[in-house]
């Protein structure tokens, strides 16, 4: 750089995204566990690409809100004043001698507001929380096209997020800082950045040790991928799937429950999420004699890509009517004791009919029948409750539902997933792909674990709370048992 910014990369990662060849390439992922020195290259990345074109250079960065974006603007002021830079405040840029620019935004109202416009590059701080979908991200980088400047397209992350499952797609097969490229000869890399690479966090002073003492103690999912930038152990924040436990193989079911299969006497159920622009998710399950749910066969309607590989939370866009005939063929020989669905199959949309149609009318068409499941206020919060007690450990050990792993990837897949909303920490981010885990809750509402009835005679009741007082007594010295 021409100008002396008073920053000096760490060695390693960050040396090599701001610096090296790797930095070059046209599309980048940089980061993945926390403290790595992410945005604090956000900067130096922007300045040096002003610098090499002074004229041209039109660099956009987004964060998730304009709260977070100001946070790298003031970090960014001091740089871009040493670049001679003038601070445009109404626009939210900076504008260098020679005309190149800096522009920040957010993605709040996701990324239409930038498309269309022309950008030599575009950098996303935090991509896994601010795009939920690859369409999405793909439109936004359409918007790479300046003249005369080579243009690059630079995501910054961490694992987690309503993004985590197409970023993670999109680059899982892309060693790292390796250049791979694709069938048009677009270039790909990923740099990979831990703690230990920063040494301005990573360090035996006070700030070091607090922050890695803090990432230490997260849960084993969260700290493996915050502090090891792990992207395979994720768990997310809402449902923790354990394998072995809450899934099964089929080898598994034979040996626990000495079946090959669910038998005939088992209550079948059925249980649909609709979908087209999204995922639609149908499910298929059986509840044994002492009301333990396995859920055996799922039906899921995403978006395949040229390679054959599935596109995260991308509908397939098939036809109601092929849809209801697919699942009527996956159906066949079978009755159900309950064949739940979302209420969205009954709305009225346009159709070829005056006046519309309910999609339902396409399912019956082909005699596939759904009663609605609950729905209206609370009715999310009702199902997460009814899921939770579905995954505790029962006293056997085992959870009262439990999922074939042989048949359902996709739910087992999203499931584990989906994260907290931050709004409601009560509820999941429903922007995430949440389609099959929609399905899986709708069965647990309809279909919940009985309540216990506490058949004692009063005077064992009575018997049982003095006993349990005295023994509190004893064990915990609680005097005010008495």
């Amino acid at each position: 750089m021409p100008v002396d910014l008073e920053w000096t990369c760490n060695p390693g990662p960050q040396e090599e995204f701001v610096l090296g060849a790797l930095g070059e390439v046209g599309e980048i992922m940089y980061g993945g566990a926390k403290g790595g020195g992410k945005s604090d290259a956000i900067g130096p990345k922007a300045l040096k690409h002003v610098s090499e074109n002074p004229v041209h250079a039109r660099v956009l960065i987004l964060r998730e809100d304009a709260g977070e974006i100001q946070e790298l603007i003031d970090r960014m002021a001091p740089m871009c004043m040493a670049m001679g830079g003038t601070w445009v405040g109404k626009r939210r840029r900076w504008t260098f001698p020679g005309g190149a620019q800096i522009i920040f935004g957010h993605l709040l109202k996701g990324y239409k507001p930038y498309w269309g416009h022309s950008y030599s590059m575009i950098i996303v701080d935090e991509i896994t929380r601010c795009i939920a979908t690859e369409k999405e991200y793909t439109l936004l980088k359409g918007s790479l096209r300046k003249p005369g400047v080579k243009c690059q397209m630079i995501i910054l992350t961490n694992p987690g997020g309503k993004g985590h499952g197409w970023v993670k797609a999109r680059f899982k097969n892309v060693p790292p800082l390796t250049i791979q490229r694709d069938e048009n000869g677009l270039e790909r890399v990923f740099i990979p950045a831990n703690l230990s690479d920063n040494r301005h966090l990573d360090n035996d002073g006070p700030e070091g040790r607090v922050y890695r003492g803090l990432l230490e103690q997260l849960p084993d999912a969260e700290r493996k991928a915050f502090l090891d930038g792990d992207w395979d152990a994720f768990e997310g924040s809402v449902f923790k799937i354990i394998k072995g436990i809450h899934t099964w193989t089929w080898a598994q079911f034979k040996e626990r429950t000495g079946l090959d299969r669910p038998p005939f006497d088992w209550n079948k159920y059925r249980m649909y999420d609709h979908g087209f622009a999204k995922p639609g998710a149908c499910l298929w399950g059986n509840v044994d004699t002492k009301d333990r749910a396995f859920v055996t066969r799922e039906y899921y309607t995403v978006e395949v890509d040229s390679k054959g590989e599935f596109v995260p939370n991308e509908g397939a866009r098939i036809e109601p009517r092929k849809v209801a005939a697919n699942i009527k063929e996956k159906s066949k020989g079978e009755s159900y004791a309950g064949s739940w669905t979302g209420p969205d199959l009954f709305y009225n949309v346009r159709q070829d009919q005056p006046g519309g149609a309910k999609i339902a009318s396409h399912f019956q068409a082909e005699d596939v029948h759904f009663t609605a499941w609950k729905a209206g206020d609370g009715s999310r919060l009702a199902g997460k409750q009814a899921l939770h007690q579905r995954m505790a450990l029962a006293e056997d050990g085992w959870p009262m539902i439990i999922i074939i792993e042989e048949e359902c990837s996709h739910l087992i897949r999203t499931l584990p997933a989906l994260e907290r909303d931050k709004h409601d920490p009560e509820l999941w981010d429903s922007d995430m792909e949440d389609h099959a885990p929609d399905a899986l809750m709708g069965f647990c509402k309809m279909r919940p674990l009985p309540t216990p009835v506490d058949t004692r005679t009063p005077r064992e009741k009575f018997k049982d709370e003095q006993d349990e007082k005295r023994s509190r007594v004893r064990t915990d010295g609680d005097w005010m048992a008495n």
